[in-house]
């Protein structure tokens, strides 16, 4: 029965991002594109483009549930839906972390590597949802604290790339340099997988003998005034906060 149920599931996840894979160049080439010509005002078509996203994901992330290649719980869905205005950060140990929040957040923002821009199955989505871009730090952080102001979630994982599994957190300064910058709250999200899945070092086609479950804990907003106020700087407020981001994101045992 367990060589059977993993036969199963490498199917269904097959399915599922092959799915994922044609929906996405559905949306680039065919529905971003005509809310773009169709929408003249900017921030109409982003909050458009944004709610597309999310209405994909969630159909991706419930297919994965429905046909059984994966199991998912959230805790705090009302907490993270009802955020504005201020920053999530997660940690990051599988492919699919980015795909999960977006789909639980209703007006989200990422910060983009300038590489993506360039790439043509993607450029429609991040161009249409007013993503950011990461080549220029000072426009980077001018853009982040625009998106926060206006009311959005700005999404940011702070490790940069996914977790290696059996490694400790190392935490780029970025996340905790927006939120001082901006003087914006932090959302902490703490995201595990288990057995492991889809990590830095597993294709997807690798499927475990157990089906995967993934735990999404939405956790404490941590205010910046706490870390801003006695610090002699913005870097050493930086340097405080991402020492403490990097203790709280590590996730509890599922």
């Amino acid at each position: 029965m367990d060589a059977i149920s993993r036969v199963w599931r490498f199917f269904a996840a097959a399915l599922c991002f092959f799915s994922f894979g044609a929906g996405g160049l559905l949306l680039n080439f065919v529905i971003f594109p005509a809310v773009n010509l169709l929408t003249g005002d900017e921030e109409r078509r982003q909050m458009i483009a944004q709610a597309i996203i999310r209405r994909s994901f969630r159909f991706f992330v419930g297919m994965m549930q429905v046909l059984g290649a994966m199991n998912l719980k959230v805790e705090g869905t009302e907490i993270l839906e009802e955020d504005a205005g201020c920053i999530v950060v997660a940690n990051h140990p599988t492919l699919i972390d980015y795909v999960l929040l977006a789909a639980l957040l209703p007006r989200c923002v990422c910060i983009v590597k300038h590489a993506m821009w360039r790439n043509p199955f993607a450029r429609g989505a991040i161009s249409a949802a007013g993503y950011i871009d990461n080549s220029d730090t000072s426009d980077m952080l001018a853009n982040c604290a625009s998106v926060l102001q206006s009311g959005h979630v700005l999404l940011i994982f702070p490790e940069g790339t996914r977790t290696s599994p059996g490694k400790d957190l190392q935490l780029k300064r970025g996340a905790a340099q927006v939120a001082v910058r901006a003087r914006a709250d932090v959302r902490i999200v703490q995201i595990s997988c288990k057995p492991p899945y889809l990590n830095k070092q597993e294709k997807w086609y690798r499927v475990p003998r157990q089906k995967p479950f993934f735990l999404v804990r939405v956790m404490e907003k941590v205010s910046i005034n706490k870390f801003v106020e006695d610090a002699p700087s913005d870097a050493a407020a930086a340097r405080k906060l991402n020492e403490y981001l990097t203790k709280a994101l590590l996730p509890k045992t599922v």
